[in-house]
C-alpha cells in the first residue's frame, strides 16, 4: 500500500490523504479529506472526513462523522519508549 499525505502549512493538520491498495495485483485508489477537526482530551482529531474515489470527484462515496471519541490507557502493553 502507498499513502500520500497533504498537511496544512499553517496548522500542520492533515487535509487530504491519497492511498493506493494493491489487493491481488489490482490497484484501488481513493482519497480522504478531513473536513473538520475537534479536540478530545487535548488531542486534535478528525470530526468529519469524506472518502472519494479520486480527487476529481465532487460527491463523496462515504462521509465519516466521528462523534464519540475517547482515549484509554493500555495497561497490558509494554512501554517501548522511556
Amino acid at each position: 500500500d502507498q499513502w500520500k499525505i497533504w498537511l496544512d502549512r499553517e496548522t500542520g493538520l492533515i487535509t487530504q490523504m491519497e492511498f493506493t491498495v494493491r489487493p491481488s495485483g489490482q490497484f484501488v485508489v481513493g482519497v480522504y479529506y478531513v473536513k473538520e477537526y475537534q479536540t478530545v482530551d487535548g488531542f486534535t482529531v478528525p470530526k468529519i472526513a469524506q472518502a472519494r474515489f479520486s480527487a476529481d470527484d465532487e460527491a463523496p462515496v462515504h462521509t465519516y462523522d466521528f462523534y464519540k471519541i475517547s482515549f484509554q490507557k493500555d495497561d497490558h502493553r509494554e512501554e517501548i519508549l522511556p
